[in-house]
């Protein structure tokens, strides 16, 4: 973790120092409380509190923030084509995968085209190859897509300092039966009578919904989600692993930007 900490904060510094384009770079410090499940179908959960370093970096085509690295490669009034990365956490001491293999961190990067419907509407698809990385070994995990449908909406207020942000989204994903596999694999030699063999395939992965709400007055930064996500239609609901067919998560976070640089802006 501490190394892929130093990794972004290189990232950062040299983009910083291009001497292409205006930027903004923002470095603070954060704290994050959630809930998350362990992967998608499982029935037990990460809760969590945690201090997070706070980066944000923005120029014409590079944005590092709290969700994802993007990078934009052609865009116009309406359409957007870009580079997007991100990952999944990794799934330790799961009761239901007593026995088997823990699962490693998962890194997810491709292109991502967006089109804005309306100056609040925006679809976005996204595909993604997937690479897992558990005791500094690579394994290939597939291939991952997204279809997003989201509303933005910035909220006044008289009582309120700052800007806010209301963001809704509903959202598809489905994977290849590698991908699939990472999570729903149950091998011969880890089935049990409550646990039987099982060869996930590629499909459907699940649906969701979900709610954001984003705060910024000067040097602060709050934000805070629900997300519901529902499985019935996975390809692999039969799986033994996948538990739960409706999930519902939440967080909320505080940050404070302690150092800015700018140019052009």
């Amino acid at each position: 973790m501490r190394k892929l900490f130093t990794a972004c904060l290189m990232f950062v510094a040299v983009a910083a120092n291009s001497t292409e384009s205006d930027y903004v770079l923002e470095v603070g410090v954060g704290a994050v409380a959630g809930q998350l499940p362990k992967y998608a179908g499982s029935s037990e959960d990460y809760n969590f509190v945690l201090p997070f370093p706070y980066i944000y970096y923005r120029d014409e085509r590079l944005t590092l923030d709290k969700e994802a690295v993007t990078s934009t490669l052609l865009k116009n009034a309406d359409w957007r084509l870009s580079l997007t990365a991100s990952g999944a956490l990794p799934v330790k001491e799961a009761e239901r995968r007593q026995g088997m293999p823990e699962l490693g961190w998962v890194g997810r990067a491709g292109p991502q085209l967006e089109y804005q419907i309306h100056p609040e509407w925006q679809l976005s698809w996204r595909l993604h190859k997937a690479v897992a990385i558990s005791d500094w070994k690579l394994q290939n995990v597939g291939w991952v897509g997204d279809m997003a449908l989201t509303w933005e909406k910035s909220l006044a207020s008289e009582f309120l300092p700052g800007r806010l942000v209301l963001t809704a989204q509903a959202s598809l994903s489905y994977a290849d039966h590698r991908h699939q596999g990472y999570y729903y694999d149950v091998a011969p030699q880890y089935s049990l009578a409550d646990r039987p063999t099982f060869s996930a395939s590629s499909g459907l992965m699940g649906t969701g919904a979900s709610l954001g709400l984003t705060w910024r007055h000067q040097d602060w930064w709050l934000g805070a989600y629900v997300k519901y996500s529902n499985l019935t239609h996975n390809q692999n609901v039969a799986s033994p692993l996948l538990e739960e067919q409706h999930q519902l998560n939440a967080g909320i976070a505080l940050a404070k930007v302690l150092w800015t640089n700018q140019r052009g802006r």
